[in-house]
């Protein structure tokens, strides 16, 4: 039975003693005190940082609610369609795929950038 990664058998806690060991064995460096000018500047780059961090947050929040919109209500071509893209049986989706799509030979159709052309349209307004 293999074993999970998280749980610690009894071969594992050899291999932490022996790695234990090991280390006991070799002389390593104690790491440098930090300086007060470094300790300083990790401070206040920290205290700077959170203008950063609200503006980023505010971004975010906006984003999200531009994202939250009605998605436009159109019909997808399926004569444009590119062969790499998938398109739901309502046509009202696409999906891109990495396998050719057996597709109408038709001229219309994309055969180098990977696009579909949709039927009918909107005027204005925010769409996705």
């Amino acid at each position: 039975m293999a074993r999970s990664p998280g749980l610690a058998g009894p071969q594992s806690g050899q291999d932490i003693r022996s790695t234990l060991i090991r280390c006991e064995n070799r002389k390593c460096r104690k790491p440098a005190a930090l300086s007060p000018e470094l300790a300083q500047s990790i401070r206040d780059f920290a205290q700077q940082a959170l203008p950063l961090q609200r503006e980023v947050k505010r971004f975010l929040e906006k984003l999200s609610v531009e994202l939250d919109h009605e998605p436009a209500h159109l019909i997808l071509d399926p004569q444009t369609s590119h062969p790499k893209l998938l398109l739901s049986e309502d046509h009202r989706w696409a999906w891109f795929s990495y396998k050719w799509q057996n597709s109408l030979d038709s001229p219309q159709h994309f055969d180098k950038a990977t696009c579909v052309l949709a039927q009918g349209g909107f005027s204005g307004g925010w769409h996705t």
